[in-house]
Parts: structure tokens; C-alpha cells; sequence
């Protein structure tokens, strides 16, 4: 997956509504740009304002680390608590296309993903 290194290059951002239905109750498959080692991630939404699940690792075949923590919105912001190496911390969401795009108040990006499509086909049926 191409990623934009820089969040003016990574398309619209997305406002509370959207997060949540984009996101609440489904996975994302991704990658980090700023990271301590475990670049891949499979991020599991388990609801809104609600747990979640953060897998990470070298690759997609395998993962390392996993973390628990909480996902909330502050306003169109995106919060973190105890995930992704983040302790509590709110970022922007963008889309492009198919790709989410996770970005901080200084314009970089920290992770780039797509939605798990066999978990969301699974969820579908």
C-alpha cells in the first residue's frame, strides 16, 4: 500500500459520524510510520467509544505484541488510550479511497490501513 508521508497528502478528513460507522465493529489492517519495532498492526474496533484490540508485529503472518486499550472521538479527533504506544492522544482520520490514514497535530502520519475484508465479509453474512 502506498502511503503519503505527510497528512495534507492523504485525502478527506473524516468527521465523528463517519469514524464511527466506518470504524466501530470492524478491523483495520495497516501499517505504521512511527513505530518501536512492530510495523504491521490488525486494529479490531470493537465498538463505539468502546475496546480495542491492537495486534502488532513484524508481519501480518505474525504478531508480536498485542495491546488493550480504548478508543473514543473528542469532537472529530480520533483518542487513543494505552494503543498504538499512545498513552492518551487524539489525531485526525483521513480517507483516501480505501485507505485510512491516522495523522497528528504536527502533519505526520502515524499509521496508514484498510479495512480486514474477510472480517467485514464474515460480520456481513
Amino acid at each position: 500500500m502506498a502511503q503519503p508521508l505527510h497528512i495534507t497528502d492523504a485525502g478527506m478528513q473524516l468527521d465523528a459520524a463517519t469514524i464511527i460507522s466506518e470504524l466501530s465493529g470492524h478491523e483495520i489492517m495497516g501499517e505504521l510510520l512511527l513505530h518501536d519495532g512492530n510495523p504491521v498492526f490488525h486494529a479490531h474496533f470493537r465498538g463505539s467509544d468502546d475496546d480495542l484490540f491492537v495486534q502488532r508485529g513484524q508481519s501480518h503472518d505474525h504478531y508480536a505484541d498485542f495491546e488493550e486499550g480504548l478508543w473514543h472521538l473528542e469532537g472529530d479527533r480520533l483518542c487513543f488510550s494505552n494503543a498504538f504506544d499512545v498513552i492518551d492522544g487524539c489525531f485526525s482520520l483521513h480517507r483516501d479511497g480505501d485507505i485510512y490514514v491516522l495523522g497528528r497535530d504536527d502533519g505526520r502520519i502515524v499509521w496508514a490501513g484498510v479495512h480486514d475484508e474477510a472480517y467485514d465479509q464474515k460480520i456481513a453474512e
